[in-house]
């Protein structure tokens, strides 16, 4: 089986937990989104699957973007392409009302 090289950016909290701000990761082609984002969750410490995972399911605060587009709901099961770009955002809650 042929592989495949991406290359992930984390921003905010996630490139703490990561301990790069930046990665190239190898998969196998035909390797989705989500196949993606099992990896990273598997190949980082603990505190970044926390940060990604909420159950069994992706947090709903993380935003994917791919090539510089968000990924929407049914862009996770689309398989990633050689030399796609990805950037992983926790999306950030809060703040005092008025």
């Amino acid at each position: 089986m042929s592989e495949i090289a991406v290359r992930v950016r984390y921003f905010n909290v996630l490139a703490v937990y990561a301990g790069t701000k930046q990665a190239e990761v190898t998969l196998p082609a035909g390797t989705t989104v989500r196949g993606l984002l099992d990896r990273l969750v598997e190949t980082n410490p603990d505190a970044f699957r926390r940060a990604l995972v909420r159950g069994d399911a992706l947090s709903s605060y993380l935003r994917v973007f791919r090539n510089d587009t968000l990924v929407g709901a049914d862009g996770f099961d689309e398989p990633v392409a050689e030399g796609d770009q990805f950037m992983l955002f926790p999306a950030i809650a809060g703040g005092a009302g008025v």
